[in-house]
C-alpha cells in the first residue's frame, strides 16, 4: 500500500503543480516534497533484490572496490568513496543514489512533456515501467539508464558533446552500457521513420524474438562478451517467466494503437523522434524477455519505452474522455495488482527504517 499511497499523493500534488508555469529552479523547489518522499520510500527499501546485502557490504566498507575499478566503473567507485569521505555509509549511500536519480528523472521529464502533463509521465513511469520499484534491485544499471536516456535526448537536440559525456558517465557506472553506443547510433539513423507500417513491423519483430527459443544462442553471446560475467559465475542465467512476458504482451495492442492514434507525423520533430525511439525501445525491451540476463540489459530501455504510451494518453485526453480514463484505469490496475494481491520481491515493501 505504500507504493499506491505515493502514487496517489504525487498525482494530487502534480495536479496543482501543473496549473503553474514555473522556471526550472522554482519547479525543483516545488518538487521537494515529492523528491523527499521518493527518496525515503525507495532509498529506504530493505533487502530488495538478490544483490542487496552484497551492496551493503560494499557501502559500509567491508568489501573492496577493486572489482569495480578493474571493470572501469570509476564513476560508481567515485560516488561510494565520496560518500565515505563525508561520513555516509550503508543505506545512506542508497538514499544518495535515489536522490540523484529523482533529480535526473524530473529533469528528463521536463524535456519530454510540459508541466501540465508531467503527471501522465509519472503514472506511466511508475505503473508501466519497472524502474520505480526495481531501481534498487539493479542499482548500477538503473543509475546508468538515466544517463543513457538523457544522452538520447541530447542527441536529438544535437548537443553531441554533452551526449558523449553522458554516455561516458553511463559506461563508468556499469560497463554493459558500452553496448548502448550501438543503440544510440541506431536511434540516430532510425529516428526519422515516417512510415507507420515500419513501426508496426518493429513491434511484431520484438514479439517474435521474445517468444523464440534462443536460450543457447544468448548463452554463447553472453559468454563471449563478459559484461555480465559476475552473474554467469553465480548461476543467475535462467529463462524469463511467462507471467513477466504476458504483462508486456498485454501492452502490445496499445502500442500498436498509439502508432495510428498519436499521428506522430504531425507533431514537432523532437517529439516525433522521441515517439519513434520509444517504439523501437519497446521492441528492444520485448526482445530482451528471453533470459534473465538479457532482461537486465532491457532495463536500459524502460524509460524511453514509456514515451509512446505517454503521448497516447495525452492525445486521448484531448479527444476521448472514455478512452483516456479506460487506458489510465488499465495501467493503474495492472500496477495495483502487482503491489497488492500478487506482490512479491521488489513489489513487497520492507522499510530499512522499521527493521
Amino acid at each position: 500500500m505504500v507504493y499506491l499511497f505515493f502514487l496517489f499523493y504525487s498525482q494530487a500534488y502534480f495536479y496543482f503543480l501543473g496549473k503553474y508555469s514555473t522556471k526550472l529552479h522554482e519547479y525543483y523547489l516545488l518538487l521537494t516534497p515529492i523528491i523527499l518522499l521518493w527518496v525515503i520510500i525507495i532509498g529506504g527499501q530493505y533487502n530488495v533484490g538478490t544483490d542487496y546485502f552484497s551492496y551493503m557490504k560494499l557501502f559500509v566498507g567491508r568489501e573492496g572496490l577493486s572489482r569495480y575499478i578493474d571493470n572501469g566503473e570509476l564513476l560508481f567507485v567515485f560516488l561510494i568513496q565520496s560518500c565515505h569521505n563525508i561520513g555516509i555509509y550503508g543505506q545512506g549511500i542508497l538514499l544518495v543514489i535515489v536522490f540523484i536519480e529523482a533529480i535526473l528523472y524530473f529533469y528528463i521529464s521536463q524535456l519530454i512533456v510540459s508541466n501540465k502533463n508531467i503527471w501522465v509521465l509519472f503514472v506511466v513511469y511508475i505503473c508501466f515501467s519497472t524502474i520505480f520499484n526495481n531501481q534498487m534491485n539493479g542499482i548500477r544499471q538503473y543509475f546508468a539508464m538515466y544517463f543513457f536516456t538523457l544522452s538520447v535526448l541530447k542527441m536529438l537536440n544535437r548537443n553531441y558533446i554533452v551526449m558523449s559525456l553522458l554516455m561516458l558517465a553511463s559506461v563508468l557506472i556499469h560497463k554493459s552500457a558500452l553496448l548502448l553506443s550501438l543503440f544510440l547510433l541506431l536511434f540516430f539513423f532510425l529516428k526519422n521513420i515516417r512510415t507507420p507500417k515500419i513501426l508496426y513491423l518493429i513491434i511484431i519483430v520484438g514479439v517474435i524474438i521474445s517468444a523464440a527459443p534462443l536460450y543457447n544462442s544468448f548463452i554463447g553471446f553472453i559468454m563471449e562478451y563478459s559484461f555480465y560475467d559476475g552473474y554467469i559465475e553465480n548461476g543467475y542465467i535462467q529463462e524469463v517467466g511467462i507471467n513477466d512476458k504476458l504483462i508486456k504482451y498485454a501492452f502490445v495492442p496499445i502500442f500498436m494503437y498509439s502508432i495510428g492514434k498519436v499521428k506522430f507525423l504531425e507533431i514537432p520533430c523532437f517529439h516525433r523522434y522521441l515517439f519513434v525511439i520509444g517504439i523501437i525501445s519497446f521492441s528492444v525491451r520485448l526482445m530482451a524477455l528471453n533470459l534473465s540476463l538479457t532482461n537486465r540489459f532491457g532495463m536500459y530501455f524502460e524509460f524511453l519505452m514509456c514515451i509512446p504510451l505517454v503521448y497516447l494518453i495525452i492525445t486521448l485526453k484531448r479527444q476521448s474522455t472514455f478512452k483516456f480514463l479506460s487506458l489510465l484505469l488499465f495501467i493503474f490496475m495492472v500496477y495495483a495488482l502487482k503491489v497488492t494481491l500478487f506482490a512479491k520481491g521488489e513489489y513487497l515493501y520492507n522499510s530499512y527504517f522499521f527493521n
